[in-house]
């Protein structure tokens, strides 16, 4: 297995959104979301929180000029982590798109 960095980029509404709420504080933009982005968010984290017990991904997260942000996906190949990233309702919903250039392997560097 191996570990590959896929960055997601936010749709234009959801840019404007997160805009249009002023904040930093992720938690402010989530709860304050129109109900239907709200949904795919949460469905979005639903996701993550499903695969990672099962191994499948080690973190992620937006990056704070709300232009996206990336998942690291366990997996045995780029196209298993791009099925991955498939997967996830806010890409099935439009909220995220895969920034396919942007599938990298990505190395953990051991810290002890």
């Amino acid at each position: 297995m191996k570990n590959f960095m896929v960055r997601l980029s936010i749709s234009p509404r959801l840019r404007e959104e997160c805009l249009k709420i002023g904040s930093e504080d992720i938690m402010t933009i989530i709860t304050n979301l129109p109900e239907e982005l709200a949904e795919l968010q949460g469905a979005h984290m639903d996701y993550l929180r499903k695969l990672y017990p099962e191994g499948k991904v080690l973190f992620g997260g937006p990056f704070a000029d709300f232009t996206g942000g990336f998942v690291i996906y366990v997996a045995d190949s780029k196209e298993e982590a791009i099925k991955l990233a498939q997967g996830d309702p806010a890409v099935k919903g439009g909220l995220l798109t895969i920034d396919m250039d942007m599938v990298k392997p990505w190395i953990q560097f051991p810290l002890e």
